[in-house]
This record gives structure tokens, C-alpha cells and sequence, in this order.
């Protein structure tokens, strides 16, 4: 997907929402029926069929892009192919020879020899070259590990990591805040399902908005991002039913924005060529922000003795990340602004060097 990209992602990730719906109140029935060993029992049962669906998948038969491997070899001063290694030979052989008139035998002799063997040291470097060249093709078939010196990429990598810290808070921590509040456990798990329902529509009419594109995806996303950084820092105030439940709407309409977009951002920084390498790059340093989140969060929830302040912690992660996001899109605009100005100057210096033609020749 090219144009529809944000929608498509939506609606794949949509069943999260409705499982979320379902299984909330769902699972507060089986922890009463089957205690919570039995339902995790369940629940893991449940999930094993992801298996099922993993093996159904099957990747595109569309062949890597070339060029960016090409790229790569210019960079780390390799060539391009076998075929120019070939031509190198080629070219070494055509050059002028000595003129045997004018030589002595023993010098003409001496002189073949040096070129048999500077032909030879010739021959081992280019094969040597070849080697490490097919070497690093394979592996950059499957892994582009340039994306580590790709600026945009760890901007957004770094994003991630600490979006990842505050994704955790209302998954893990609402139901016992409400409990803590007085609620009992049927209506704090409502707010789960609550928080469901908005999210399916958030991540659905704010994938459309995106695939609009009124707006860049990195400002939708830096707003959208922002937003639930400062909602999650207002949800210790809620105290009522009523304010958690215009807590979990709020947070899930703003959640569903931010998931519906943040993965497509991710081509339009590194390029479609590039998604595979780099989506499993990306989901390897933001897993590290969802190990470390919750049990810092808990830290501080034992400290301050409030589940208040796990969310305070999240929000603060999340305000982070959107700094990030401020920082791709400045870096995204100076690259444009680059490149325009080379255009320029290249439509500059081909319009000078005509009208120096035409003078040349005479023509006024």
C-alpha cells in the first residue's frame, strides 16, 4: 500500500480492539470461575491460534531493490559488480607497450615480468574484492545493517523507545486505579471496554484523516503523540466513575490515532525498500522501552504508595517521544530544502552553460 497505507494498517490492527472489547469483562468472569491460574490457562489457549495464523502468511514475490545495494557497495568503495572487476582487468591489459627496438633484451624481459605480476597482484585483489562484495550483497539482502548510520532512522527509533514507556500505563494500571477508587471489578473492567470502543474508531477515521495527507504523518503524529502524553498526566484527577469513563474514551480515541499512524511513518523515513530491516530494527529498540516501563512504573507506584503515578510517569515518556518527532520533522524539512536548492542550482548551471554555447556560436 502506497496511498492508503495509514487506513490498511488500521484496519489490520482493528481486531485488537474488538479482542479487548470482548475479552476484558470476559476475563474477570473466568478469574471468578477459574481463578487466575485458569484463566491465564484460557487465555494462553486463545492465543496459541496466532500461531495458526503466522504460518498462513506468505511473503510477496517481489524482488528486492537493487539500486540501494548498489548504493551501499559506492559507499563502502566496493564495485558494483563482477563485470567491472573485468573491465578493470581489460583496461590494464590495453596499454601501450614498450618499444622493443629501443630496449635491451634483458630490460625488455625484466618488464614482462613486471607486468605478469602486477597483472597477478591484479587479478587476487579483484577476486578478494569479489568475495567480500557477494558477501555483504547476502547479508544485505536480509539484513540492512546501514540503517544504524541513518540519521532520520534512529530519530525514530528513539521515539519509539520512549512512546513504548508510556503505551503500558492504562493496560496495566486502570483497573486497579479504579479498584483503588472504590469500584468494584465489573465496572473498572468496563472501562477497558470503553477505552476499546474509541480506540476501533480512532484508529479508523484518524487512518483516513492520514491518508488525506492534510498534514505531514510526522505532525500527525507529534500532535496525536502529544495529546495522550497530556491526557495520561491528567488521569490522577479522575476520581468518579464517570470521570474514568471520560478518561478511557479520551485516551482510546487518542490512542487509536497514534497507532493508526506511527508504523507508517516508518516508509516514509527510510523508503518501501527498506521497511522489512527496518520495521524489525525499530520493534527491536522500542521492545526496550516496554520491558524497562513497567517496573519503573511500579517502582514508583510502590514508592508513592498511588497507582497515580503510573500514569504521570507514561505521560512524561510519552511528551519525550514527541520531541523526537519535532526534531525527524525539522531534520525532514532541511533535507528538502537541500535538495530543492541542488535542483536549482543544477537548472542554473545547465541554463548558463547553453546560453554560453549559443554566445560561443555566435548566436545573440
Amino acid at each position: 500500500f502506497d496511498k492508503k497505507r495509514p487506513v490498511a494498517n488500521a484496519l489490520a490492527s482493528s481486531g485488537e480492539c474488538i479482542f479487548t472489547f470482548v475479552l476484558t469483562p470476559l476475563f474477570q468472569l473466568l478469574i471468578g470461575c477459574f481463578s487466575w491460574r485458569g484463566a491465564l490457562l484460557i487465555l494462553g489457549g486463545l492465543q496459541l491460534n496466532l500461531c495458526v495464523c503466522g504460518i498462513l502468511l506468505r511473503p510477496l514475490k517481489a524482488t528486492r531493490d537493487v539500486n540501494h545495494v548498489g548504493e551501499v557497495r559506492k559507499e563502502e568503495g566496493l564495485p558494483l559488480s563482477t563485470e567491472e572487476s573485468d573491465e578493470t582487468q581489460k583496461s590494464f591489459k590495453i596499454e601501450s607497450k614498450p618499444d622493443m627496438s629501443e630496449k635491451p633484451e634483458q630490460e625488455e624481459i625484466k618488464s614482462r615480468f613486471d607486468e605478469l605480476r602486477e597483472k597477478f597482484k591484479l587479478t587476487k585483489d579483484s577476486s578478494r574484492s569479489s568475495k567480500r562484495t557477494g558477501l555483504r550483497t547476502s547479508v544485505l539482502h536480509y539484513v540492512d545493517y546501514t540503517l544504524i548510520t541513518h540519521a532520520p532512522f534512529m530519530v525514530y527509533s528513539m521515539f519509539g523507545v520512549f512512546a513504548a514507556l508510556g503505551f503500558f500505563a492504562p493496560s496495566l494500571f486502570l483497573v486497579p486505579y479504579a479498584r483503588s477508587k472504590g469500584m468494584e471489578e465489573y465496572r473498572a473492567a468496563a472501562l477497558m471496554s470503553v477505552s476499546a470502543v474509541t480506540d476501533l474508531f480512532g484508529r479508523v477515521f484518524f487512518g483516513w484523516v492520514a491518508g488525506l495527507r492534510l498534514v505531514e504523518t510526522v505532525q500527525q503524529l507529534a500532535v496525536t503523540v502529544m495529546l495522550l502524553g497530556a491526557i495520561l498526566l491528567l488521569c490522577p484527577l479522575a476520581s468518579t466513575f464517570s470521570e474514568l469513563v471520560a478518561f478511557s474514551a479520551a485516551h482510546g480515541l487518542v490512542f487509536g490515532a497514534t497507532v493508526a499512524v506511527h508504523i507508517t511513518v516508518l516508509p516514509e523515513v527510510v523508503g518501501v525498500h527498506r521497511l522489512g530491516s527496518a520495521l524489525g530494527f525499530f520493534m527491536l529498540m522500542r521492545s526496550s522501552g516496554g520491558l524497562l516501563g513497567p517496573p519503573i512504573a511500579g517502582f514508583f507506584i510502590d514508592t508513592m504508595e498511588s497507582y497515580g503515578a503510573g500514569f504521570l510517569l507514561s505521560g512524561a515518556a510519552l511528551i519525550i517521544s514527541a520531541l523526537f518527532l519535532l526534531i525527524l520533522h525539522q531534520m525532514n524539512r532541511r533535507s528538502r530544502s537541500t535538495a530543492a536548492e541542488r535542483h536549482d542550482s543544477l537548472k542554473q548551471t545547465k541554463w548558463f552553460n547553453v546560453s554560453s554555447g549559443m554566445k560561443s556560436e555566435g548566436w545573440t
